[in-house]
């Protein structure tokens, strides 16, 4: 199973207004807009290593209630691009 995070040496500031936030990512010095429920997931990929199905758990318990296939691969296709975008790493093992 694959799982992602956000690496220890990655380091993001963030400033947000109701369900939108922008992300300044300091390494590359690029600023990134998100809306929720991708600012949860950014932030929970901060603190630890999940997968997509880790990911559909949490939204879960965050009040969403039908993980279907087409959210699944919306959180694949976010994964990929925060990978693409530098701010997040695959985790092996």
């Amino acid at each position: 199973m694959e799982t992602w995070r956000v690496p220890e040496q990655v380091k993001l500031s963030w400033r947000c207004w109701g369900d939108s936030c922008v992300c300044y990512h300091h390494g590359t010095g690029d600023t990134h807009l998100f809306k929720q429920p991708y600012i949860s997931i950014l932030e929970q990929l901060q603190n630890q290593a999940m997968s997509v199905e880790d990911i559909c758990a949490f939204l879960q318990q965050q009040g969403m209630e039908s993980i279907d296939e087409e959210v699944r691969e919306l959180i694949e296709i976010f994964l990929k691009e925060l990978l693409r975008l530098s701010i997040i790493e695959k985790v092996e093992g």
